[in-house]
């Protein structure tokens, strides 16, 4: 039975309707994407994608989408080499994307008077042949697209004087050994979140050349709106900032200890606590053989206010064959046969019908789910450690349930590590080299292999998967020191890219 929650029409109603129109960018764009993709020899695609919401509140700017030109600066490091205009792609209307609704419910998008919010897509692109291959080339939104330029709301919570700064984001591509395609971002940057409950953004980002992702969350930048100089960063409010964008604040904007993202997974899992409209920016690098070959963009808006619905969710139970690291994380030994791991769906709201969909799995393994369309499925990944490649595996799985109007949905990210128990160890400064994890009181440990590393990169996490160290090995090297004695105590997450393999390791700093 579908279940219809007035609070959540409501949200839906005031959250785009009572919000300011401030200029031409400020109240239809709740995300855009940078990204690029490689056509043939040195010439590639660049694209935007702008997500604008199809509320009355901002007819006019809106309308303004189908003829923008949005304007892409080209640098080689920081010299300046180009100015690229984009074109809008077919169709020129835009293409709605608008979560699933309930039977007899229509978007603002179909139907203007609608209380529900709707969200549509315009995507803009232009081909360019770079005039040479680099390690450092740079590709710059610089806010504007034709007459118009891509200010901000002036409702938005976390940026001091937001309505007065205005969009840049950037791509980067390193094409000195080989050409590359950005990931495609799978899913899309919905505003609209509960305050109180625990929520999970995910873009799903997939990449064709199988590159190693690592994500980040960074400052928005104010662009000069020209090709002659850089933008910087905007200033946040209390203690926000561009790695913690809704962090707390007075009044507090999350619960206390709620927030965390992921850097190798891209999860941002939050409970805000506040209502509030705040910006975040995920930068995500491709890294292929241990050297970093490209990375984009994706500025999101988060829009929280009051509702009734729970989002449904799940994490891993019940593992036959392999180790739990934690809810969405798991290793195994490369020389594991079969393991198997389930993955219950729940919903605070038990009478929701859920529905669960998984995507990118890795090749050879198995997603079957008993009750599909029920309130309690129960999903079950399958897979043979020995027949699986080394490293780091990520596959999604979005969750839909049916509230009306509109549906709650969110996709969590899953990660499967395959091991080689042998060549990588860590092992501190005062003792010899094992693979278990260490306890070392001072912070001083090292990662000891037993071949070079290849120009490895390394990348170490805290527990809430912000990156406190990232450097690459030096060539040929087969041991790498490292001192997080300024670092607070706790458990870290070590990842290592080499040329053919990932491994994943933590290690606890006691003090």
């Amino acid at each position: 039975m579908l279940h219809l929650r007035t609070p959540l029409r409501s949200l839906l109603f005031c959250t785009l309707f009572l919000l300011p129109s401030l200029g031409s960018f400020a109240s239809h764009i709740v995300g855009a994407d940078l990204t690029y993709s490689w056509v043939s020899g040195t010439t590639y695609k660049i694209s935007m994608s702008f997500y604008a919401d199809c509320g009355p509140a901002s007819a006019g700017a809106f309308a303004s989408l189908p003829t923008a030109l949005p304007v892409v600066c080209i640098y080689n490091g920081s010299t300046y080499v180009s100015t690229l205009t984009l074109a809008i792609e077919a169709p020129s209307s835009g293409t709605e994307v608008t979560p699933p609704l309930c039977p007899g419910d229509s978007s603002q998008c179909a139907v203007i008077t609608s209380p529900i919010p709707g969200i549509t897509l315009f995507r803009y692109s232009a081909t360019y042949t770079l005039p040479t291959t680099s390690t450092s080339w740079r590709f710059v939104f610089n806010g504007t697209y034709g007459s118009s330029s891509a200010g901000r709301a002036s409702a938005i919570t976390n940026i001091v004087g937001a309505g007065s700064t205005m969009m840049q984001m950037d791509a980067t591509l390193n094409n000195s050994t080989g050409h590359n395609t950005n990931p495609v971002l799978n899913v899309i940057p919905l505003p609209y979140y509960a305050i109180n409950l625990p929520q999970t953004y995910n873009p799903v980002a997939i990449d064709a050349e199988g590159d190693s992702l690592v994500y980040t969350l960074v400052p928005a930048i104010h662009s000069t709106s020209n090709c002659s100089s850089f933008g910087s960063s905007v200033s946040y409010t209390g203690t926000a900032w561009g790695s913690t964008p809704i962090a707390a604040t007075t009044p507090f904007q999350v619960a206390a200890g709620s927030f965390s993202f992921n850097a190798f997974t891209g999860n941002l899992s939050f409970t805000p606590n506040y209502t509030q409209r705040s910006v975040a920016v995920y930068e995500i690098k491709e890294y292929r053989a241990g050297v970093l070959i490209g990375s984009l963009q994706r500025e999101i808006t988060i829009l929280v206010n009051s509702t009734s619905n729970n989002l449904p969710r799940g994490r891993y139970t019940a593992p036959l064959g392999c180790t739990l690291l934690d809810s969405v994380n798991l290793v195994v030994c490369d020389t594991a046969g079969s393991f198997s791991v389930q993955i219950p769906a729940t919903d605070a709201d038990a009478t929701d019908t859920l529905y669960v969909t998984p995507s990118s799995l890795p090749a050879g393994a198995t997603f079957t789910t008993a009750g599909n369309g029920t309130p309690t499925p129960v999903s079950t990944l399958s897979w043979v450690g020995s027949a699986a490649t080394h490293g780091l595996h990520t596959f999604y799985v979005t969750y839909v349930d049916n509230a009306c109007p509109m549906n709650g949905a969110q996709s969590i990210a899953y990660t499967i590590n395959i091991i080689d128990c042998l060549p990588v160890s860590i092992a501190t400064s005062s003792t010899s080299s094992i693979r278990v994890f260490p306890n070392p009181s001072n912070g001083h440990f090292r990662i000891d292999a037993s071949a070079p590393l290849q120009d490895a990169v390394v990348t170490i996490a805290d527990v809430l998967g912000r990156v406190v160290v990232q450097q690459t090995a030096p060539y040929n090297a087969t041991s790498i020191p490292f001192d997080l004695s300024n670092y607070a105590a706790g458990t870290y997450t070590i990842k290592v890219v080499t040329k053919d393999k990932t491994f994943f390791e933590k290690i606890l700093i006691s003090k």
